[in-house]
């Protein structure tokens, strides 16, 4: 088999339908998907269950309520396709989008440095002109995108690569930015990166994404960890990583549980005192 759909959801068996129906529709069916519940309330056990099994693949996990991150760590454990990608609960592809994705697989199968390939995931109430994309291909660690709508990239990673990099455990958070793991992946690795439009859907006011900045809040040890990495990373620049500076002391002072000394000797020394004479600058100029 060559391919895991890893579907993470909670409280969403509206949605995962007309997902359903979008893989019933593929042209290509040599995929398994993979559905991890992360402690639904409604009925999505049910509605799992009524889905007609014998097309392709379907297996139903369910977890206590953890968050996104550790249904994609359990997702990765019952991975049994040679690729891997995940598929939101409120996302839907495009009828060739595993027969596009197996072609992809040709050209990289056989490159060690590179962990897989990408294409575009964008909102169908945006038109755009469709003729324009499906024609860039371009191998490396970082793709900066120019595209005439808001759109996000999906990383379908080798199976094996992905499972050596599985999310950090903190007790009690259960938020986590996804990137995390993504930019530990490229430190190593490469991606193809092509703009095959491929996968499409609307944020949820209640979803991850439209409520970021709280959750990351909620789970501060993965926010600090997070900003950290960045500030590590060298592919960012000064100016990036001032801003992620800012961004771990604000979710670091919101963190009163954690105690002082382990916020501040987590970053470099350079960056804290770039932080806290930035901050004396400014309220000398206030005052």
């Amino acid at each position: 088999m060559k391919i895991t759909i890893c579907t993470p959801t909670y409280n969403r068996a509206i949605l995962l339908q007309k997902l359903y129906k979008s893989l019933l529709s593929q042209t290509n069916k040599n995929f398994e998907w993979i559905i991890i519940d992360d402690g639904s309330t409604d009925n999505t056990a049910e509605v799992v269950e009524s889905f007609d099994r014998s097309q392709f693949s379907i297996e139903y996990y369910q977890q206590e309520n953890g968050g996104k991150h550790i249904a994609l760590n359990y997702g990765l454990e019952k991975a049994n396709g040679e690729y891997f990608v995940v598929v939101d609960s409120d996302d839907f592809l495009a009828n060739e989008t595993v027969e596009e994705c197996l072609e992809l697989i040709n050209e990289v199968q056989d490159k060690s440095n590179i962990a897989g390939f990408t294409f575009i995931h964008f909102s169908p109430s945006h038109p755009i002109n469709i003729q324009n994309y499906g024609k860039v291909k371009q191998i490396g660690t970082y793709f900066d995108y120019n595209w005439e709508f808001k759109g996000e990239l999906i990383i379908c990673y080798k199976t094996y690569i992905a499972k050596a990099f599985p999310f950090p455990v903190f007790l009690g958070e259960k938020f986590c930015r996804e990137s995390l793991i993504g930019d530990r992946i490229l430190d190593k690795y490469e991606l193809l990166y092509t703009d095959k439009v491929l996968a499409f859907g609307d944020y949820q006011p209640d979803g991850l994404s439209a409520n970021s900045w709280k959750r990351m809040l909620e789970s501060p040890q993965y926010s600090m960890l997070f900003f950290k990495e960045k500030i590590n990373n060298r592919k960012y620049s000064k100016i990036d990583k001032e801003n992620f500076v800012i961004h771990y002391w604000k979710i670091a002072m919101s963190a009163k549980h954690i105690s002082f000394s382990k916020k501040f000797f987590d970053l470099s020394f350079y960056w804290n005192m770039w932080f806290f004479l930035n901050r004396i600058r400014k309220k000398l100029k206030r005052d």
